[in-house]
């Protein structure tokens, strides 16, 4: 207990006196080896391992040191800018309507599943008849199509915040797209911090200021940055 409360003491006075001077905000996931969204080895060419204490940025200089607090918890860490990510982008599902003949299409949702449905006097190839000219087809079968670089695996559909959304990791943003997170953290970091999806993280930093990481995994510590 004593040694937790004077390593909150010594990030609370980091912060305030202004030895991490920058800022870098956003909302996070967590990512931990065997997820299915990430390989065995880290950007910085070090294996990813279960008991890893760092987090993932797209543009944070590699192994930057700093501290990460969760805004709802009001827990902080300190840890480093170890890997890559988050790459996971979305996208509406409504900005990439069909190009079938007939009206204007439109997303329904029957037993929680996405359609999209239109008026097509004549029915277009994979459309099922409703009524008398509606038609329908599940939306997973008229995925967009991504054309540009900087694209990974396939396109996925969400129900997200009510709404449905494709989700695809893009390494190169693609146009319509954006981001869901700012940071990736790792499991360790997850269970300290109280972390929920998409809780927004404050990671505090000083330009210059980096912590290397041995090659054999460990949790960073104050003798580390001396």
């Amino acid at each position: 207990m004593f040694s937790n409360t004077i390593l909150v003491l010594l990030l609370a006075v980091g912060i305030q006196t202004g030895h991490f001077n920058r800022i870098k905000q956003g909302r996070a996931t967590t990512y931990y080896p065997g997820d299915g969204h990430c390989g065995k080895v880290r950007a910085d060419g070090r294996p990813f391992l279960k008991t890893d204490w760092h987090i993932a940025h797209r543009s944070l200089p590699m192994h930057t040191l700093g501290v990460l607090c969760n805004k709802r918890t009001k827990i902080c860490i300190m840890t480093y800018v170890g890997d890559r990510g988050p790459f996971g982008a979305i996208a509406m599902a409504s900005q990439f309507p069909p190009q079938t003949p007939g009206g204007e299409p439109r997303i329904i949702r029957r037993e929680r599943i996405c359609y999209w449905y239109q008026d097509q006097p004549e029915l277009q190839p994979g459309w099922t008849r409703e009524e008398l000219t509606g038609a329908t087809i599940p939306c997973k079968k008229l995925p967009p199509v991504v054309v540009g670089k900087g694209y990974l695996g396939k396109i996925r559909l969400m129900y997200w915040k009510k709404k449905y959304t494709w989700w695809q990791a893009q390494t190169r943003l693609q146009p319509g797209w954006k981001y869901r997170g700012e940071f990736d953290i790792t499991m360790p970091l997850n269970k300290i911090t109280g972390q929920r999806p998409f809780d927004t993280l404050v990671f505090y930093y000083r330009k210059g200021v980096k912590y290397d990481p041995p090659r054999r995994n460990h949790k960073p510590s104050r003798e580390d940055e001396t």
